[in-house]
């Protein structure tokens, strides 16, 4: 699983303990909201787009630039909301001259250079100097979208003063509902590994307004999410703000051992507990990815 976006959020707010390392992303009314960590190696650009440019990108909020790094070589980007336009993804070597970015999605899909719904694409960025999102067609509503770079995962960052060192691409993502957002019923559970596992973080983005809990099960099937059988713990998934924005946590710190195998499930939560036993129903629009060897 690539960890450019989530390097980058994880260094914004230290959060609760059972994940050391999270963030809350925030929702904004604003054009642009930007983020530089570490001095710019680490990058996250977030805006709310709701128009649309012929390709000068001087239309207000129908574009997103991020410039890039001279060590980024891959760029993240996430999109949510409710919108019906098309968005164009596009980078320049620094002469001017916009081009196609064709981008797989998280989970390895075909590569695209446009969009139409909400996702989650990653792009190689490699000699590449800035990379946008330009609306090219827009009908309505609004598509909230970030952007975010960093160098490969083999490089030693320093968040927060402490040097984290972030080792080989060898994770393998799992995917809530398939990557395409929790319903709101309870059937948000499965098994992502049958054998003795290495948990090792996620990112979780909310676009409802209402907090999720995602819990985690020790187990190499399919969990039942009314039975503590196999439950390890719950981590809340927070809201968005207001509609049209979203909340969450990225975790790259985790490194726990699941001796049995691993298994998830994403509800509701009662009242401030999510408890073993919770088995209500979560928000729709919830998007988990986690990530294990």
């Amino acid at each position: 699983m690539n960890r450019v976006l989530a390097v980058a959020l994880c260094a914004l707010m230290i959060a609760a303990p059972s994940f050391a390392q999270q963030t809350t992303i925030p929702s904004t009314a604003s054009p642009t909201t930007s983020y530089q960590i570490n001095g710019g190696a680490l990058q996250l650009i977030q805006a709310t787009l709701s128009a649309q440019d012929s390709g000068t990108c001087t239309t207000a909020r129908a574009c997103i630039v991020l410039t890039l790094g001279p060590t980024d070589s891959t760029a993240d980007i996430t999109a949510n909301g409710t919108f019906t336009g098309t968005a164009q993804i596009e980078a320049t070597l620094g002469n001017g001259q916009w081009t196609s970015l064709a981008c797989p999605t998280f989970s390895q899909g075909s590569a695209v250079n446009s969009f139409t719904a909400a996702g989650g694409w990653q792009c190689d960025v490699s000699g590449k100097t800035q990379i946008r999102l330009r609306i090219s067609s827009y009908t309505s509503g609004s598509a909230v979208v970030a952007l975010a770079s960093g160098p490969a995962r083999s490089a030693s960052f320093n968040l927060s003063n402490q040097p984290i060192s972030i080792v080989g691409p060898t994770d393998t993502p799992c995917y809530v509902k398939g990557g395409t957002g929790t319903l709101n019923d309870t059937t948000n559970h499965a098994n992502c590994k049958a054998s003795a596992a290495i948990f090792k973080g996620g990112r979780a983005l909310n676009t409802s307004t209402t907090i999720a809990c995602l819990k985690l099960y020790n187990l190499a099937t399919d969990p039942t999410l009314s039975s503590a059988t196999g439950f390890v713990e719950s981590i809340p998934i927070p809201p968005a703000s207001a509609a049209g924005g979203a909340g969450g946590w990225i975790d790259v710190l985790s490194n726990f051992s699941y001796s049995t195998g691993l298994a998830y499930g994403v509800t509701g939560m009662t009242g401030v507990t999510c408890s073993g036993t919770e088995n209500s129903a979560p928000p729709a629009g919830v998007f988990v990815t986690l990530s294990y060897d």
